[in-house]
């Protein structure tokens, strides 16, 4: 299968987690999500926030490898939206990074989403950290599961060697038509234990690869067409594993609002299939993705235009859409802002 993109580049979003052997049962991880801006900007409290790094996030945490439950985990961000500036009143987006830290003692299970969300949620917490932690959650059962089929784990494992990897993409892209084009990637890497090691291809135990491009009806705000392919490779098949098309498990997303709704759309049809465990992760990394890349295109819109992308108005004024995030919550300063320049009629940016 081919999965061509074009148009200009406009955001890409790249999230990266590594999984390492601990002392005895335990097992680390490291996440990081990166948002790189690649046109454009957007008005924010007395600034603007232009192309570049504009978000750099970062995730570490040790977990009981039998268990699966979290016993301890420290965020870092080094780049912000919000540092805290008179407009801010002080605050900024590293404020509340006490709430997800209190995560520990939670299990990696069907039932970490909702004790992420009741902690960190919403006006709680950081929306892209949200997220990340979100993805850490949902690979380290699937990477706990691939260590025992193959039969690797703590007894074949050196401390501190790194037994699986994600890295996941997503690309925005504006075509000569208007059309928004995302592309979403996932890579996972489960590797074999060093101590085996003769060739340096004996460290894949297996690559599994997802590849999905659709087109955005930006004005509508909806998913207008996409195609989907998955592949999974190992050492053994490397030259002969090909790509299955898996466009028609995603076929229903069309038409499919990235408003509300997208999340439980991805779990109502994809949630409890085996087959579709990096069908599901794609779906619900591609609305907070999409919110990312339109960011881009306020830079192209005329001065003193109004409204906002397919019923989103108010989104992009001064930044994101209220109780989104801590800054962002109701009665945050940032949103009093929000509301005195509205009132005063100054249009959206």
């Amino acid at each position: 299968m081919n999965f061509p993109v074009s148009g200009e580049p406009l955001h890409t979003r790249c999230i990266s987690i590594d999984l390492y052997q601990a002392e005895g049962d335990a097992a680390r991880f490291a996440g990081c999500v990166i948002d790189q801006r690649k046109s454009g900007f957007i008005a924010m409290a007395g600034d603007f926030q232009s192309a570049g790094i504009i978000h750099n996030m970062e995730l570490d945490g040790e977990f009981s490898a039998s268990s699966r439950v979290l016993e301890r985990v420290k965020g870092r961000q080094p780049v912000v939206a919000y540092e805290p500036t008179r407009e801010t009143g002080g605050e900024c987006c590293r404020d509340p990074i006490q709430r997800i830290e209190a995560l520990a003692g939670e299990r990696f299970d069907e039932r970490f989403a909702k004790a992420l969300m009741h902690a960190y949620g919403g006006p709680l917490g950081c929306s892209h950290l949200l997220t990340l932690f979100r993805a850490v959650a949902a690979l380290v059962p699937r990477a706990l599961d691939r260590e025992a089929a193959a039969g690797f784990g703590p007894a074949r494992r050196d401390v501190g060697e790194q037994f699986f990897t994600r890295s996941l993409f997503v690309d925005g892209f504006r075509k000569r038509d208007g059309t928004i084009q995302i592309s979403i990637r996932i890579a996972d890497v489960h590797t074999g234990p060093y101590r085996d090691l003769k060739a340096p291809m004996d460290r894949l135990n297996r690559y599994d690869e997802l590849r999905i491009v659709a087109d955005v009806d930006v004005a509508a705000f909806s998913i207008s067409g996409l195609v989907a392919g998955e592949r999974s490779r190992s050492p053994a098949t490397w030259e002969t594993a090909d790509w299955v098309d898996r466009s028609a498990d995603v076929a229903s997303f069309k038409g499919q609002s990235l408003g509300s709704g997208m999340a439980a759309a991805s779990f109502e049809r994809l949630g409890g299939r085996e087959d579709c465990q990096l069908l599901l992760e794609a779906m619900l990394h591609f609305a907070p993705g999409f919110i990312q890349v339109i960011a881009g295109l306020g830079g192209d819109r005329p001065a003193g235009a109004g409204g906002g992308f397919g019923g989103m108005a108010g989104a992009n004024h001064f930044g994101g859409q209220a109780n989104a995030c801590y800054m962002w919550r109701t009665e945050s300063p940032l949103m009093q802002i929000r509301t005195r320049s509205l009132a005063d009629g100054v249009p959206d940016p």
